[in-house]
């Protein structure tokens, strides 16, 4: 009995006791084993099925079964254990299983027989093993250590699940799921899948749709999946192929069944999951694997299946909030990315806008920033993010979460998170505005109750940086926006959230940089009373005014105060404190303290506008005692706030200035006395004390610089300030400025009743102040109304400048920048309000600043200023600023570029003559080649000067006249008109010299002059003086290297030639000359329109300068069109004809376009330029498009006027144009004629000429007129006589006038010609009409009759006597006709063939008339047939005679083989008839040609014809002629076998189509005698063989040809053969099989070659026709026999015995009707066919290779006859004893062959062999062992394995 597992103990533990276990097993399974069998039976998953057994272990995934059932245990084990140690080496998670499932006791471990724990525990080990192993199954070794659980264990049967699951990852490999497949039984395979039944029956990869189809469909498959990814998961045996593909299928099969639900909306549908069924199997699966922590990729997978789940599931938000808490709370630094997706796209796609983040999900998100997640920050992964996905809603929810439990849950960390957000992340415009708002909200609690814990201080930083940020700098951006919008909200107090924030929540500066400071000195986070302030306020100081610098500890205390009591709204109690108890009424402490609250908008509104209250109240106190206070002091401050940004500080301001305004109202007393007064009444003042009299800004100079108003003058001051709508200072901010304006400033429209000197004195008060307060905030404001005030003279600038210059007092301009900063200004504001101090009576301190080192800002706004006032700078001034700023900017040493601000003013022209003076003095001094003045000597570069200083003082020269330049055209030179002298005199002196930069200089000297010369041609403004020389342009055209500089110059030349003609007419030619060598080369835009622009303006003076010229109008002409020929060459390709026709147009292309086309063609073309090449071609064709762009008027005259050219040329007459135009000697003028009329002949060619040409009739217009004029002068160069290149050329030219002309037209000119037999060009008017019919597409009923017309007397110039060789082209005129009119040339045809056939055509000596001849007779065949009936008596034998002499060789006549085949051939097709009594004479032709003409045309062409033969020709006068001329045929060479035999099989095959052929071929094969053509023929074909090897060394053909040639022929053969029917075909056959074997027995050389073509036609008769032929067989079987039992035939003969055993291999093959099976046939072959067996000892190969299929396929025909069955097996039997061993190997092996043809059906002769076969076994010879044991194991594959060796031993 198996004992169970112990307790504690492995599987591998287990394994060792097995031995023992399963003997004791066997033991007592032995005393009733009988009893137990039935049990075993009913329970075991063995058998005891020995084949069973061998089909279970030959089950593999490595090797075929066949291979696999001869494998013992060890070997797989050695396999298995090779692959399972390479997997251990790969991964050490392997060796796990190193002592159990591969170890050696495995071997002997049956499971079956396992007790169930051990059983359950190997279960498990396989299960685990497969886990680990799905990663590694694309690996060799994987597959070989699976092999030892395959075959050991049975996994496939055992393990089904595990195994599948281990393969499922791979289910679309080409070949690894399919190796599962294979090895799976459909019994064995799992519930789960019975999805892969389909694929076990032809195993094939699984298509994935179908894997997720099931796991949709069917939960336990979808749950097993599931399990076992999480368990190997689990387990930490997981791979990227099996995670990967678990991810894929669930989300897809997920994804299925979501879709199910939806696409089942009316419920009808069975089957179909619900919501809840989906979440039931999903959820948990979820739950576990985000838990599970050890696979990024398993929590990525699940990430997707939950977007999949909350996409198309609707989920409420307590599973959303559950799913992202599980999501969060779970993930690791490898999933935390798909996790954060996963998480927005569930906030993205399910939550609500206002929706908050939960407690728990914000703090795992939080930890995104901690170390063990890499410190990425929860920001930067979202806004990283975002890129791809929306994440809106999910940072709407965090935001929401945090803001709403700030400062109790999270800190400043979660806010600035926040910030950061709402500043970058994408969101909608309601979002982000939801989301500020609660910002906000959050604000208003600091300090509160809420939020007053120990991270109040900080969150307060964040907080008020962030809001003054957003209302600032970032004003304009979105969140600047959005707060404009949550600040409007009634609900919020700005001041309150100000006071809160402890600072400004407003617009601040856009320059300011840096952080926003805290305006309050911070109070501690716990809220303070004022008693708790109070005892920190000094009682007593020494300081008089908090608006000096040192005062600053002081305000500090107080302003702490002062808040606390702003807050608690207890202002009054900053009145009371002791501070101020006993001070003087004039004393400025606790006053300059509050002007220094509400001057700074640093501070809130709030405190502000308190601070303005309490100052009214301050001075309400004052005025009730008894003292008089003057508080003008405090006046300025009081501007400043009515000026405040806020409305509420603006009301206060108002009413201070009210309480001011009574204030002095008091001081008021009418003047007592005793007399009346007689004026107007004067006021009385009280005596008044000054406040801040010499204390205000501090003790010093500060202080007493400040100017003072008498009171009357505050008072009219006051008066005009309370006089206008106190509405408008509280509603504008502007107001008060413009007020001041009004009342200070003068001007036109300003008048306030105040005198100028009060005015004066007003603006000295206030500018006082504005200069001397410390504070620089203050300054800035009151700058910035003050500088509205305009006052004539210098008052502003006397008063106001100290504050600039103060401004630029400092060392570094960063302390200023530092300054700005700290107080929180716009530096910007400041320098403008700064610079605005500068009147135009001191303009020069603002070039004192382009001086200094400050910021670019203040630059800017100096620059902007003196642009402001540059108008009203006198002009001696503005010269003079003008002159510095140009020294500025050539100081090398100052950043500033003083061009900068020159280009922005206005210059006038006295500056600019200024500057070009100065230069231009500065040129002459450093050019070297100019000297400075008349009679002078040159100094300023003296010759002890060094190389460096001249080089230095030359680029200073440059500069500066650079500079002025470039200012010039960028002020607009145009306006400057006058300035066009120096511009040239600069440019004269620049002419000569080369330094770096000078090109760029004489650029822009060019453009100035140009914009001045074109505004004087557009204004027609006064003329150009003399000082302005073209001269110059041209010397700067042509020193100049630059093209730009050279194109400039043209242009301005051009441009001077529009204003001054008569002045540029002089200077066109050089230029011309210059551009033909420079400018016409270059390939940019720029230049050709240079180019074109030059020539159009240029070009016109010159003309008209050469028109008035009366002797010299040819040589001008000549010299102009030869200066631009000359540069044809140097222009770019694609610009020369477009250049030269707007040259031609402006010349005038009457009088010049035939003249630049001459010079071209006599310049750039050559002698032989009938079909130009390379760069002739693109002249030849350049001319065409350039005559071609003109109209046809035009054309015709230059054709014309070009054609008197050539005629010039000719007879060189001396007073044309030719003689200036071209330069060529008196013996080359043929040869420049030449040239010139075939470059005519091309561009006659262009298109619209010849369009003109087809379309011209018979009128008498000008055109026609001038076109006859053009056919007159062609003919003179035609007098020069034919063979000249001349003639040619002009025989050319008159061809290609007359080419396109109307066919009747065309025919009267050409017919004129040909006739003429005065005329030379007779033999090329015939050419020209013959190829304008050549190239004739289409044609009209009335060319066609022209044509047809004009064919007979064609036909007359076709003549033995031919002096002007006019026979060969009429001939080819003829056959062009034939094309184009043959319906109407029957009536003529006849005539005209015959003068074709004549001597002067076919009958002709000359190769040349006979070919065109043989051309022209051909055409006329197959156009007209029967027609040529008559000729074919002179036509046909003359043909024959020219094929066989041209065969013959030596007359020259091998060309017209060709022509005489297709002629004959045409004849064959059209008249067949007519030529089958030439047909024997063809063919022996044909067969001549054959042997000699072996080039592949001649081949084509003749193999044609043949074909033709075969198709029209009847069939028996082929079969005649072919047997007449056999010996012929053989004398031809195997071309002309292989030829007659493809003639043969046309004919044969050609016939089924024809009815008529096809009726003579029926009557052919319907009688025996009618069959003798037939006989005759087939003997001949199968004689092949012993005609051409009895040939010798007359004919050297290869045997291998030989067989192809036989093989040919006996595939001819049967095509007629299969013509016959069986009546007819028996008697052939018979005469056949006579006529192959009657001298046989004689051993006759010709039977024997006979004999293997019979064997061979009747293998192919068996091949094709099988069981119908096996009969015939029959009448062959005694020669077969005869040639089998033959010895010499097999010694000698070989390929006969072949021949003969492969036809009756067929004939066996193919029996049907047992014709084998009879006892004559069979005796016949059966004894004869098993001796072969014993030619093995003469030849093995060919016993394999022909006997053995031959003996087998005789035993598949006597298939059930035992008797004959027995007769072959002992006839092999006896083989196999035979004395020679390859006769015994060759018996042996036929029988292997036999039992595997017969199966089990020759077991029955197994008792007779079987003595055989052991004696075999034990023979001497090793091969003839080998065969015998390859017998046995071939008779076992049917008797058993091992059944015939137990038998043998």
């Amino acid at each position: 009995m198996i004992h169970g597992k112990k307790k504690g103990t492995s599987w591998a533990d287990d394994i060792t006791f097995l031995p023992h276990s399963a003997l004791s097993a066997t033991t007592a399974m032995a005393s009733n084993l009988a009893a137990q069998l039935s049990a075993i039976a009913a329970t075991s998953t063995n058998t005891l099925n020995t084949q069973k057994l061998r089909s279970i272990h030959s089950i593999s995934l490595l090797f075929p079964p066949s291979v696999a059932a001869a494998q013992d245990t060890d070997t797989i084990f050695s396999i298995a254990i090779e692959g399972f140690r390479e997997l251990c080496r790969l991964d050490k998670r392997f060796l796990l299983y190193e002592k159990g499932l591969f170890s050696e006791y495995s071997k002997n471990v049956d499971r079956f027989v396992l007790p169930q724990a051990s059983a359950e525990s190997l279960n498990k080990n396989i299960d685990g093993f497969l886990q680990l192993l799905c990663g590694r199954m694309l690996l060799q070794p994987a597959l070989r250590a699976l092999e030892w659980l395959v075959r050991k264990f049975r996994v496939q049967d055992q393990n089904t699940a595990s195994l599948i699951l281990c393969f499922l990852p791979y289910h679309d490999h080409p070949t690894l799921f399919k190796t599962l497949l294979s090895i799976l039984r459909q019994k064995d395979l799992p519930r789960e899948f019975i999805f892969l039944t389909p694929y076990l029956r032809k195993p094939s990869p699984v298509p994935k749709h179908v894997i997720t189809h099931s796991l949709s469909h069917h939960r336990d498959l979808f749950t097993l999946l599931c399990d076992h990814t999480t368990n190997a998961v689990s387990a930490k045996r997981d791979s990227h192929q099996l995670v990967s593909f678990f991810s894929v299928v669930t989300t897809a099969s997920v994804s299925l069944m979501c879709d199910s639900i939806s696409s089942n909306k009316s419920g009808r549908a069975k089957n179909v999951p619900t919501a809840e069924n989906i979440l039931t199997s999903t959820l948990p699966l979820l739950d576990q694997a985000f838990s599970a922590r050890s696979s990024p990729e398993l929590e990525t997978g699940c990430h997707m299946l939950t977007i999949i789940l909350v996409t198309k599931l609707s989920l409420a938000d307590t599973v959303l909030t559950a799913i992202i808490k599980s999501i969060v709370n779970h993930w690791t630094v490898g999933s935390c990315k798909t996790g954060l997706t996963c998480a927005a796209y569930i906030a993205q796609s399910r939550l609500s806008n206002d929706v908050e983040l939960p407690d728990e999900v914000i703090s795992a998100l939080l930890k995104l920033d901690m170390p063990e997640f890499g410190n990425k920050g929860l920001g930067e992964a979202i806004l990283s993010m975002q890129v791809k996905y929306r994440v809106d809603r999910l940072v709407v929810a965090l935001c929401l979460g945090i803001l709403k439990r700030l400062g109790e849950t999270y800190d400043v960390k979660g806010l600035r998170i926040v910030i950061s957000l709402l500043e970058r992340a994408k969101m909608e415009s309601h979002q982000r505005l939801l989301v500020t708002k609660r910002l906000v909200e959050a604000a208003q609690k600091v300090g509160s109750a809420a939020m007053s814990g120990e991270n109040t201080n900080e969150i307060r930083e964040a907080l008020a940086g962030a809001l003054v940020n957003w209302a600032g700098p970032a004003r304009e951006g979105k969140i600047g926006r959005i707060l404009t919008q949550v600040m409007a909200d009634d609900a919020i107090n700005a001041d309150d959230l100000e006071m809160r924030l402890q600072t400004v929540i407003r617009t601040l500066p856009t320059a300011l940089p840096g952080p926003a400071n805290k305006a309050v000195e911070e109070v501690p986070a716990q809220a303070q009373t004022l008693e708790d302030i109070l005892p920190t306020i000094p009682s007593d100081t020494g300081e008089k005014t908090i608006l000096a610098p040192k005062a600053k500890k002081l305000f500090q205390d107080l302003l702490r105060f002062f808040v606390v009591a702003v807050l608690s709204k207890r202002q009054e109690e900053f009145i009371k404190l002791p501070l101020f108890k006993d001070l003087p009424p004039d004393n400025p402490l606790q006053i300059s303290f509050l002007i220094e609250c509400w001057t700074s908008q640093k501070y809130p509104a709030a405190m502000r506008s308190s601070a303005l209250r309490v100052c009214a109240k301050a001075i309400r106190r004052q005025a009730s005692k008894s003292v008089s206070v003057d508080y003008q002091a405090v006046l300025p401050h009081i501007f400043i706030a009515l000026a405040d940004p806020n409305r509420r500080v603006r009301s206060d301001a108002v009413d201070l200035t009210k309480v001011l305004f009574e204030h002095y109202k008091g001081l008021q007393q009418p003047m007592s006395g005793d007399k009346p007064p007689k004026k107007k009444r004067k006021r009385s003042l009280r005596a008044a004390q000054h406040w801040g009299l010499g204390t205000i800004y501090g003790e010093g100079k500060e202080s007493d610089e400040v100017k003072w108003l008498e009171l009357d003058q505050v008072i009219k001051l006051m008066e005009q300030i309370t006089a206008n709508d106190f509405f408008g200072y509280i509603e504008d901010p502007e107001y008060i400025g413009n007020v001041l304006a009004i009342t200070v400033g003068t001007g036109e429209g300003i008048s306030s009743g105040l005198k100028g000197s009060l005015k004066r004195s007003i603006f000295v008060f206030l500018s006082s102040h504005a200069v001397n307060a410390p504070g620089l905030e203050i300054r800035y404001r009151l700058l910035s109304q003050i500088n509205k005030i305009n006052l004539a003279g210098d008052i502003r600038t006397q008063n106001l400048l100290p504050a600039l210059t103060d401004w630029l007092s400092v060392e570094g301009y960063d302390e200023r920048v530092q300054q700005c900063q700290a107080e929180r200004l716009d530096i910007l504001a400041i320098e403008k309000q700064m610079v605005q101090v500068v009147n135009a009576d001191e303009p020069r301190i603002l070039i004192d600043i382009f001086t200094r080192c400050v910021s670019h800002s203040l630059l800017g706004a100096a620059v902007d200023r003196i642009k402001e006032i540059w108008s009203a700078i006198e002009l001696g001034v503005q010269i003079e600023l003008a002159a510095e700023l140009l020294e500025i900017e050539l100081e090398v040493t100052q950043d500033f570029s003083g061009i900068g601000v020159l280009e922005r003013l206005r210059i006038p022209t006295a500056a600019f003559q200024h500057f070009f003076d100065n230069a231009r003095t500065q040129l002459q001094v450093s050019l070297p080649h100019i000297s400075v003045g008349p009679n002078k000597r040159r100094r300023g570069v003296s010759d002890g000067m060094s190389d460096g200083a001249k080089t230095e003082k030359l680029e200073a020269a440059r500069r500066r006249a650079t500079v002025v330049t470039d200012l010039l055209h960028a002020q607009g030179a145009e306006r400057h008109g006058s300035l066009l002298k120096s511009l040239f005199g600069i440019l004269s002196d620049l002419a000569g010299s080369h330094f770096s930069g000078m090109a760029y200089l004489n650029q822009v000297l060019l453009d100035c002059m140009s914009s001045i010369v074109a505004n004087i041609q557009r204004s027609g403004g006064p003329g150009i003086d003399d000082s302005v020389r073209p001269d110059v342009l041209v010397e700067c055209i042509r020193a100049a290297t630059a093209p730009q500089v050279q194109n400039r110059a043209i242009l301005l030349l051009a441009n001077l030639a529009d204003v001054v003609p008569e002045r540029v007419q002089h200077s066109v030619m050089p230029i011309f000359t210059f551009m033909g060598a420079n400018t016409l080369r270059r390939d940019d835009e720029y230049s050709a329109f240079v180019i074109e622009q030059t020539i159009k303006r240029i070009i016109p003076p010159l003309v008209r300068s050469l028109q008035s010229q009366e002797g010299n109008q040819l040589v001008g002409t000549a010299e102009l069109v030869n200066t631009f020929v000359a540069s044809y060459s140097h222009i770019p390709s694609h610009r020369r004809v477009r250049l030269f026709v707007a040259l031609i147009n402006t010349l005038g292309p009457e009088e010049f376009l035939f003249a630049v086309i001459a010079k071209l063609g006599e310049k750039y073309l050559s002698t032989d330029a009938e079909n130009p090449a390379g760069e002739e071609a693109v002249v030849t064709s350049s001319c065409k498009m350039m005559v071609e762009s003109f109209d046809i008027d035009i054309q015709l005259e230059a054709i014309k006027r070009y054609l008197d050219l050539v005629t010039e040329v000719l007879w060189h007459m001396k007073h044309g144009l030719s003689k200036h135009l071209f330069e060529v000697a008196k013996s080359d003028r043929s040869e420049l004629a030449e040239r010139l009329l075939n470059l005519l002949f091309i561009v006659i060619g262009n298109k619209k000429l010849q369009d003109y040409i087809v379309k011209m009739d018979d009128g008498s217009d000008m055109r026609s007129e001038k076109f006859s004029q053009v056919l007159e002068r062609v003919l003179g160069p035609l007098e020069w006589g034919p063979g000249s290149g001349v003639y040619e050329a002009a025989s050319r030219v008159l061809s290609g006038l007359l080419y396109g002309l109307h066919i009747p037209r065309f025919i009267s000119i050409v017919e004129h010609l040909i006739f003429n037999p005065e005329s030379n060009f007779r033999g090329g008017a015939l050419k020209t009409f013959r190829d304008r019919l050549a190239n004739i597409r289409r044609i009209d009923s009335a060319s066609a009759k022209a044509i047809a017309g004009f064919a007979p007397k064609i036909s007359t110039l076709i003549s033995a006597h031919d002096p002007d060789k006019l026979s060969i082209d009429a001939i080819a005129c003829i056959t062009s006709i034939v094309k184009l009119c043959q319906s109407e040339m029957p009536p003529i045809i006849a005539s005209i063939a015959d003068a074709v056939v004549g001597h002067g055509g076919l009958h002709s000596s000359d190769d040349s008339a006979q070919a065109v001849s043989l051309v022209c007779l051909t055409s006329l065949a197959a156009k007209f047939k029967v027609h040529l009936i008559p000729i074919l008596p002179k036509a046909v034998p003359r043909s024959l005679e020219l094929l066989r002499e041209g065969l013959g060789g030596g007359t020259g006549h091998e060309v017209l083989h060709d022509y005489v085949i297709a002629f004959l051939e045409e004849l064959v097709k059209n008249l067949p008839v007519f030529m089958t009594s030439w047909l024997e004479k063809i063919m022996k032709l044909m067969y001549y040609s054959a042997a000699v003409m072996e080039e592949e045309d001649e081949v084509c062409v003749r193999f044609g014809f043949l074909k033709t033969i075969g198709q029209k020709i009847q069939l028996d006068a082929i079969l005649r002629v072919c047997t007449e001329t056999w010996d012929q045929v053989i004398e031809g060479g195997e071309v002309a076998i292989e030829e007659v035999l493809t003639t043969l099989e046309v004919a044969e095959s050609s016939t089924k189509g024809d009815e008529k052929r096809s009726k003579a071929t029926k009557r052919l094969f319907r009688t025996t005698d009618s069959l003798k053509p037939l006989l005759n023929i087939v003997l001949l074909l199968l004689d092949l063989r012993r005609t051409l090897l009895g040939l010798g060394e007359t004919v050297d053909i290869e045997e291998k040809k030989i067989q192809e040639l036989e093989d040919q022929a006996l595939k001819v053969i049967l095509k007629f053969v299969y013509r016959l029917n069986h009546g007819n075909f028996r008697p052939v056959f018979l005469q056949i099989i006579e006529w192959a074997t009657e001298d046989l027995s004689k051993g006759s050389a010709t039977s024997i070659n006979r004999c293997v073509a019979l064997w061979n036609f009747l293998y192919l008769l068996g091949s094709d026709l099988e069981s119908i032929f096996t009969s015939y067989f029959g009448f062959a079987l005694d020669n077969a026999v005869d040639i089998l039992t033959n010895d010499i035939i097999f010694t000698t003969h070989l390929p006969l015995w072949k021949s003969t055993l492969r036809a009756l291999r067929v004939a066996f093959k193919s029996d049907d009707h047992e014709f084998w099976q009879s006892p004559t046939t069979f005796g016949k072959i059966a004894p004869i066919l098993t001796t072969q067996l014993a030619r093995a000892a003469a030849s093995a190969p060919a016993v394999r290779e022909y006997v053995y299929p031959a003996l087998t396929e005789l035993v598949g025909a006597i298939q059930g006859s035992e008797e004959h069955a027995k007769v072959i097996n002992g006839k092999v039997l006896e083989q196999m004893k035979a004395d020679d061993k390859m006769a015994r190997i060759a018996a042996a092996e036929a029988l292997k062959d036999i039992y595997a043809q017969a199966g089990e059906e020759w077991l029955n002769f197994l008792p007779e062999s079987v003595p055989v076969i052991a004696e075999l076994m034990e023979d001497e010879d090793e091969g003839v062992e080998t065969a015998a044991h390859l017998l046995v194991v071939a008779i076992e594959k049917h008797l058993g394995e091992g059944e015939l060796q137990a038998m043998l031993t």
